[in-house]
């Protein structure tokens, strides 16, 4: 008999309070019917005779959204929250616990929706780094390339590694939270640390680009992941100020001829992209 860990919160949780009685049943049974990797084979003539409900599948998929990623043609869900919860320091390649979870997502493509807000495998892989680079400082050791890194930037690594928990700690606060009110603790946070790893943008956007007009952000790739570093590094970037910029301006939002919206791409794209918001703002 399987265990799993449960959360004793999750009837605080908004979404579950948008499901009826038969939904609520039906998002734990598939929570404990689902595999360690997350994946619930989908069986709905099953699951309706053990929850003992109908299940109305295309309703609890359009309120559920982003926490249930369907694949393989519909023959496959997966529940990334489930990942997220009972893997609570993250996913970490060479744990022999995870390392069968990281195979079956990897093989799905599944790994990128793991981006809110816990580290995935290649996250994983770069804490892997920066314990590496700080025993490098406290060793007082470096070799080749590493003799080159100042001890100030293992310094900055090992903040942002703290940062990161920090950040996990803020968005678990934030479950079930106005968005208005989770958008200004991210703010907060970001201006206050200015960190350099995507999450706290990515979630800002995420939350300001459904009311105005705008496509939200459903992964987390490692290109995005490397500009919003390189962006982080630049004074004038200030993402905030930056959305302040396009909330005010009805070009950016698609309200001009030719319809073109900005996107979460063009903003960490180049300085330049940037800077032409913030000065066209400024200009009108």
């Amino acid at each position: 008999m399987a265990k799993r860990f449960t959360d004793t919160d999750k009837w605080k949780r908004q979404f579950l309070r948008g499901l009826n009685a038969a939904g609520k049943l039906f998002w734990f049974y598939i929570c404990d019917d689902c595999d360690h990797a997350g994946i619930w084979h989908v069986d709905i003539q099953v699951a309706e005779i053990r929850v003992g409900e109908k299940i109305e599948v295309a309703e609890f998929l359009k309120k559920l959204g982003e926490k249930i990623v369907v694949f393989d043609d519909g023959a496959k869900w997966f529940i990334p929250s489930f990942i997220e919860f009972q893997y609570p320091k993250g996913l970490i390649p060479g744990n022999n616990a995870h390392d069968s979870v990281i195979s079956i997502l990897t093989k799905y493509k599944l790994i990128e929706h793991l981006h809110k807000p816990l580290p995935s495998p290649s996250r994983g892989a770069q804490d892997k780094d920066m314990d590496k680079d700080m025993d490098w400082v406290k060793k007082g050791k470096r070799s080749g390339e590493n003799q080159k890194k100042p001890a100030k930037e293992a310094a900055e690594v090992q903040r942002q590694k703290e940062l990161q928990g920090e950040y996990s700690e803020l968005c678990k606060a934030s479950e079930g939270v106005d968005d208005r009110e989770t958008f200004k603790k991210i703010k907060g946070f970001v201006q206050e640390k200015r960190p350099s790893f995507a999450e706290p943008y990515v979630d800002a956007w995420n939350i300001f680009a459904p009311s105005n007009n705008l496509s939200r952000v459903e992964q987390i790739s490692a290109a995005r992941r490397d500009k919003i570093r390189i962006r982080t590094r630049e004074p004038a970037f200030d993402f905030f100020k930056i959305l302040s910029s396009i909330r005010q301006n009805a070009f950016y939002r698609g309200e001009s001829p030719g319809g073109w919206r900005v996107d979460f791409n063009h903003v960490i794209e180049s300085e330049d992209n940037y800077l032409k918001i913030i000065e066209k703002h400024r200009d009108n």
